[in-house]
Order: structure tokens, then C-alpha cells, then sequence
């Protein structure tokens, strides 16, 4: 499968005008990167005569602008995220898949409040919108595009992204350290499913952590519910056959990618992509999943690794097991 490319953010400096006149600047570079979005900080600000006055409520921001493997996306320089094909052509498919990502992100304010009721591992929803106004010039100026943007409760308290922290430990930490984390996230997703939805973009952009690692005050905290959808009765969802699934590539359970229509997830897609993750954390490795899928023996972990993990030895069996069934 093809690596999709990357995505052009907006500037720090850029301010966003949502449709009812809340005005937000982005303050910093991107802080999070899920598969369909974009999340920047922003601080709200009041535009008058004398300029722009940034006001002391800080919020995230959150823009449409999914990752495909299928569909070309770009950042004009207008701001606006477009579906463009061969020769600068509007891409008719591709258009509609971005149309109906927007609409899913859209939608997640309803989803992350009927979660919200049972759950606190996550970051409610303040307004959304499918159009916005963008300014380049310190609001003297405003230009409207039908970019998808999502305002949320800030971010700040809620600690650092476990790709910041992945960042600082490149080649992964012990296997203590990312039970500890992985532990966490299964508590968050344990809220997400008993709420009746699966998350189906866990990935290092889409995890807060606050907390000691060393002293178990750590607490993780699932951001990003654009890909969100809600289970059955039976445990399962309606056959996607929308065919919209943009999860985070390495992450998304094999199955994902196979999908003719009438494919039906359950919580096992969650806990691949958890312990995906776990692989991640203990060797700092992004893995393609063709080459998870031939293991062989049950050891996904080479010897080295293991000895890498500082995993004590009666316990490796345990760890290689756990392993092997998450990414089954």
C-alpha cells in the first residue's frame, strides 16, 4: 500500500472566523495529526479598529484534511483543502470523499457528546463548522473556504501526545513503561465502547498523556473522534459501504483496507491498533502490516528487541502472546 504524502498545515498566525463571529489565531505548529484531520492550538482572539487582541481562553482547533492512499489532496494558497487530479482537475471521487469526511467530522460533536455522558478520557466538542473565514493579515482581511474546522476545549493541562513523547524516545522505551501507557489507553477505550462507538483512529497523534510514568499517576486521554462509529446491537457496526475508512496508515487493522462494502468492524479493529501501538512503543518501529502478518513462531519480537525491552525473562513469553493475539 502506498504511503499517503504530507499534509500541508495552516500557518501559525493564520486566524479562523467560525460562521457565528468566533475568532481564534493559531498560536504554535500542528500538535496532533489523526488520519482525516489536522488539530492546531488557538487562543481566541477580538478583532477591532486598533487590531487583534488575543484574549486569555485557549482552545484547539481541529481541520479537516484526511490522509489517502487513493485521493490526491492539497492546501491552495488560499487556504482552502482541495481534491485535485491530473493536469490541476477537479478529481470527482476524490471530492466526494472529502465531502463525506467533512460530514463524518461534522458529525462528531453529537458522537463525543452521547460519549462524554459516560466518559471522561476525552475533550468535548465547542462548535463546528463546514465553512470558515481565514485571515493571512492579522484580520484586516477575511476570505471564506469550505474547509471542515472543529473548535474544542484546549488541549493545554491535558499533557503532551504520545508522538511528542515518542519523539524523545526514538528507539522506544522498556516494555514496563509501554504497559504502563498501552494500560491506560485500553481504560479509555473500554469508556469509548461501553458508550457504544469504536474509535478507529488510535494512533501516537491521538493520545494525551498527563501524569508520572514512574510513580502510576499516569492517564491517557483519546482525542480525534472523526472516524468514530457506533456499534449495533450485536457488537458490531452497519456495513461501512460508504467505503470512507481513513484511519492511520500501519495502525488500522489489516481488514480495514479490504473493504468492499459490506465490511462490519467490532472492538478487535481498536485493539489491533493498540497493540500496534505497544510494538511502536517498545521498539520506536513503524511496521508495514504486511510484514506483521507473515510472524511466524509467535514471536513478533526478535531476540534483540526483547533484550531491548528490558522485559524480565519469565515474563517475555507473556509479552510475545500478547502480541501475537492484538495483531492476529
Amino acid at each position: 500500500m502506498e504511503t499517503p504524502r504530507i499534509r500541508e498545515p495552516l500557518s501559525p498566525g493564520t486566524i479562523v472566523r467560525m460562521p457565528d463571529g468566533f475568532c481564534c489565531q493559531i498560536t504554535g505548529p500542528v500538535i496532533s495529526e489523526g488520519g482525516g484531520s489536522l488539530i492546531y492550538p488557538v487562543s481566541r482572539v477580538r478583532i477591532d479598529a486598533e487590531g487583534v487582541h488575543r484574549q486569555e481562553l485557549e482552545y484547539a482547533l481541529k481541520e479537516c484534511f484526511p490522509l489517502s492512499t487513493l485521493h490526491q489532496l492539497r492546501r491552495r494558497k488560499d487556504g482552502s483543502v482541495i481534491a485535485e487530479g491530473p493536469g490541476g482537475q477537479t478529481d470527482e471521487q476524490a471530492a466526494a470523499f472529502l465531502a463525506y469526511v467533512k460530514k463524518m467530522q461534522l458529525a462528531e460533536h453529537e458522537t463525543t457528546s452521547r460519549i462524554y455522558h459516560t466518559a471522561f478520557r476525552m475533550v468535548p466538542i465547542v462548535e463546528s463548522a463546514d465553512e470558515v473565514g481565514l485571515s493571512f493579515d492579522e484580520g484586516q482581511t477575511f476570505h471564506t473556504v469550505g474547509n471542515g474546522m472543529t473548535v474544542m476545549e484546549s488541549l493545554a493541562g491535558k499533557g503532551t501526545t504520545l508522538k511528542a513523547f515518542m519523539a524523545d524516545n526514538g528507539r522506544g522505551v522498556s516494555a514496563l513503561v509501554a504497559l504502563r501507557i498501552v494500560q491506560q489507553l485500553l481504560y479509555a477505550l473500554r469508556e469509548v465502547h461501553s458508550a457504544g462507538y469504536l474509535h478507529l483512529d488510535i494512533q501516537d497523534g491521538n493520545i494525551l498523556l498527563q501524569g508520572n510514568l514512574d510513580d502510576g499517576s499516569i492517564q491517557a486521554t483519546l482525542i480525534d473522534f472523526g472516524c468514530a462509529r457506533p456499534l449495533r446491537e450485536d457488537g458490531l457496526t452497519a456495513p461501512i459501504a460508504d467505503r470512507a475508512l481513513f484511519s492511520t496508515h500501519g495502525f488500522s487493522a489489516p481488514e480495514m483496507a479490504h473493504n468492499d462494502g459490506t465490511l462490519r468492524l467490532g472492538p478487535q479493529a481498536d485493539l489491533y491498533s493498540a497493540g500496534y501501538l505497544l510494538l511502536f512503543l517498545l521498539t520506536g518501529t513503524r511496521y508495514e502490516p504486511r510484514s506483521l502478518a507473515n510472524v511466524r513462531g509467535g514471536r513478533v519480537l526478535t531476540a534483540m528487541w526483547m533484550r531491548h525491552t528490558q522485559c524480565p525473562s519469565h515474563l517475555q513469553g507473556s509479552l510475545q502472546s500478547l502480541l501475537q493475539k492484538s495483531l492476529a
